[in-house]
């Protein structure tokens, strides 16, 4: 089946669907955060909030990329490569600020992804990102400070397209704050629902609800 971002919100939002629920914050890490992003900015009915970890930003393919990846033979073969190139050892352990954390077993599992995550990017990359992209939803933005792969930079950027996004910078920490610093992102994730579920305070300015910027 098509695995365009367009194709890929429609199935998010069947899948919450098919749950029976009216509504979810939802969270994407790394590729997986721009469709949280397009969800939210899609069908805000269904995403409350949403919590962006190290990705979210739309990519800006080169022009040429969509003609190439259409010719017969050539679309598998490149996206084949490129999802092997992201899942060498040397690849895998630069997402880590900590290195002595990347284990034989995340190792595994990045390799046995590498078919899937080579659709998720020749779907990205080739395909029309959906025109509507600004998510007008409290959004979290929880980046590893010290990403290489992904630099706080990016997160800044987000944080100035996105109305209602904060920003939390974690220190000493790549790509994967949920695996690097997972006691510091279990905390900002339960911080951020804990404010969502407070009512506005006019006393108390800052606490409650997440507003808009």
């Amino acid at each position: 089946p098509e695995m365009s971002m367009s194709a890929l919100v429609d199935w998010l939002r069947d899948f919450l669907n098919a749950l029976e629920l009216e509504q979810a914050v939802v969270a994407g890490a790394s590729v997986g955060a721009l469709p949280a992003r397009l969800l939210a900015a899609a069908y805000p009915q269904y995403t409350p909030a949403i919590i962006l970890i190290n990705g979210g930003a739309v990519p800006n393919a080169p022009p040429l990329l969509p003609l190439l990846a259409r010719i017969p033979g050539i679309s598998h073969l490149m996206f084949y490569l490129l999802g092997l190139s992201t899942v060498t050892r040397g690849s895998l352990e630069a997402m880590f600020f900590d290195k002595g954390l990347m284990t034989d077993e995340f190792v595994q599992t990045a390799q046995n992804s590498a078919p899937a995550f080579a659709r998720l990017m020749q779907g990205t990359l080739i395909y029309p990102i959906p025109k509507e992209r600004t998510p007008r939803v409290p959004t979290l933005l929880l980046w590893g400070a010290d990403d290489a792969l992904a630099p706080i930079g990016d997160a800044e950027a987000l944080n100035r397209e996105i109305p209602g996004a904060r920003l939390s910078a974690v220190a000493d920490c790549g790509h994967l704050p949920q695996i690097e610093t997972t006691d510091v992102f279990v905390y900002q994730v339960n911080y951020f629902l804990d404010r969502l579920s407070r009512p506005p305070s006019e006393d108390l300015p800052g606490v409650g609800m997440l507003n808009p910027k």
